[in-house]
């Protein structure tokens, strides 16, 4: 028989703005399923605070995966547990740089910065192409090319959709996709 794995993880998010306009602290629940052989499903949360200096200069913090452990029939494995700082520059108000650093208790500190400009193709409709470099697979035998990531997104100040491309040497290429919806 063959094998077949696959992943699911299904979040729900909610932000808002607390204390001052400058602070806006996000909360969100995840449901994740893994398949290997068994199904495995696990029951996870983030928590972010992200600060604005000046409307060009955000910063932010994030305790991500606190939560159950996946179990596969009777082993659990924990999921992995992680800070995040970041902070972000905004030159102009159609491109960005940001900075991100990830802190897992029980690996070793991961480093990433993005760009992205903004093409506004119509009133409400925007093109922003993305790239990447993430120092999280250096050291790995997937190649210089898994350090490098390349995407997109199409859509308006509410809905969206954006797509991301990025090389795991011998592994192939991987896809994400990913819809964005935005509630008044």
């Amino acid at each position: 028989s063959s094998i077949s794995p696959k992943d699911m993880a299904l979040t729900v998010t909610y932000a808002g703005r607390v204390i001052s306009p400058f602070l806006t602290i996000g909360i969100s629940g995840k449901y994740l399923q893994s398949t290997i052989k068994n199904t495995a499903t696990a029951f996870a949360g983030d928590v972010g605070f992200l600060y604005a200096i000046n409307n060009r200069v955000p910063i932010g913090l994030a305790v991500q995966n606190i939560g159950t452990g996946l179990k596969f029939n009777q082993e659990t494995d924990d999921l992995p547990l992680n800070v995040r700082a970041s902070v972000a520059f905004r030159p102009t108000e159609m491109s960005l740089i940001a900075l991100d650093v990830n802190y897992p208790p029980e690996a070793t500190a991961t480093a990433a910065l993005g760009v992205e400009y903004k093409i506004q193709l119509t009133s409400a409709l925007a093109l922003t192409p993305r790239a990447g470099v993430n120092t999280r697979t250096q050291d790995s035998d997937l190649g210089a090319l898994s350090m490098l990531s390349f995407g997109f997104g199409i859509g308006s100040e509410s809905n969206s959709v954006d797509y991301s491309l990025n090389s795991l040497g011998d592994l192939g290429v991987t896809h994400r996709f990913s819809l964005s919806l935005k509630f008044p």
